[in-house]
């Protein structure tokens, strides 16, 4: 069955002001190209070719730069949110679909192996999984852990702790429509956590490529870097 993109690229982007004052972010530049280009030339890449865009700061610049997508050997449709809908809202306006969808954050660079992703997904039976990746960070001081009478019972001096954070790209299933209401504004960690409450099954899948959320000038100076890199190796 033919798998179908949801990108959402509504966001104000305000960490990358003054840069996206006048400039979208999906438009942002990395290594020459928009950084959504980036996004479309990945799912394209990976046999996606309907390509549905949620569009809401400076829409029609990203409109007129993408267009219908036929030259990135896509077709795209947009819908246009008349206020901010949050990275989950969209979903609702875009209504049922056959098969998995793959709803994508437009600022994001990783490589992502869609195929596999979906293979965990099905084999999984769930309602929708979320793309992550292992991140280690060292804690600035000690940990203290004490048991319920104030003992200590471990002492680690700036430990290292390991955690999962999602990387902006899932799979979804048509039944997550019932869980939204339509004009309703919701970010994807609260819709998951919706899921989860209500016993839905809901999947981790993990990442162990890159990945890059271009949300911060030190993101977008690590991207281009990451970009340059894939580029060349992709030459």
């Amino acid at each position: 069955m033919e798998l179908q993109a949801l990108v959402m690229a509504g966001g104000r982007g305000s960490r990358l002001d003054p840069l996206t004052a006048f400039l979208p972010k999906p438009l942002v530049p990395v290594a020459d190209r928009p950084v959504m280009e980036h996004v479309v030339a990945l799912l394209a890449a990976q046999g996606v070719r309907r390509l549905t865009v949620s569009v809401g700061y400076l829409a029609p610049l990203v409109q007129a730069y993408f267009g219908d997508g036929e030259r990135f050997g896509v077709r795209i449709r947009y819908l246009v949110e008349d206020r901010p809908l949050g990275t989950a809202g969209a979903i609702a306006q875009f209504g049922g679909w056959q098969g998995s969808l793959v709803v994508m954050n437009a600022d994001i660079l990783c490589d992502l192996d869609l195929a596999a992703m979906r293979a965990r997904h099905g084999a999984l039976g769930a309602l929708a999984t979320v793309a992550t990746v292992e991140q280690v960070s060292r804690l600035p001081t000690a940990s203290v852990e004490v048991d319920p009478e104030g003992r200590v019972v471990r002492y680690r001096e700036k430990p290292e702790v390991r955690h999962r954070v999602a990387i902006g790209c899932y799979l979804v299933e048509s039944g997550i429509l019932g869980h939204l209401r339509p004009e309703e504004a919701v970010d994807m960690p609260d819709l998951l956590q919706r899921l989860v409450e209500a016993g839905c099954p809901v999947a981790a899948y993990p990442h162990g490529g890159r990945w890059i959320d271009v949300g911060s000038p030190d993101d977008l100076q690590r991207a281009q870097t990451f970009a340059a890199a894939a580029e060349g190796a992709a030459g």
